[in-house]
């Protein structure tokens, strides 16, 4: 946190980390509350995103964020019926398992990762 304040360039990336990992959030819980008629996530999940943005910086929150998204256990547990569609399923753990992936999988091969997911394997490096 000190490293950042002499830093213009980090204080920056922080606070846009802080931005981007809150407002994502922020916008599917207001979004999906106003579609659904019920709340769609928590605001502990946005705060969570929130200090994690502040602290891990834009780009790898975007990584933390699709991640999060990305990981196949709640479809797993709605394949198996273990949880019914109109069930709530907590994120929280979710996005602290995706943190844990970017903390201990370099930041290149999640990007490359997650390129090749989202280009459906045409990204060529």
């Amino acid at each position: 946190y000190l490293y950042g304040l002499s830093d213009v360039a980090i204080t920056i990336n922080m606070a846009l980390g802080m931005l981007a990992g809150g407002g994502i959030f922020l916008l599917i819980t207001l979004v999906g509350g106003v579609i659904y008629g019920k709340e769609a996530m928590g605001f502990g999940d946005v705060k969570l995103m929130g200090a994690l943005g502040l602290y891990f910086g834009l780009s790898n929150i975007i990584a933390i964020t699709l991640v999060s998204f990305l990981i196949v256990l709640s479809v797993i547990l709605l394949i198996t019926k273990i949880k019914k569609m109109d069930e709530y399923i907590p994120f929280g753990p979710f996005i602290v398992l995706g943190t844990f992936i970017s903390i201990f999988v370099p930041f290149e091969t999640i990007k490359y990762a997650l390129l090749m997911f989202f280009t459906l394997g045409l990204y060529a490096k």
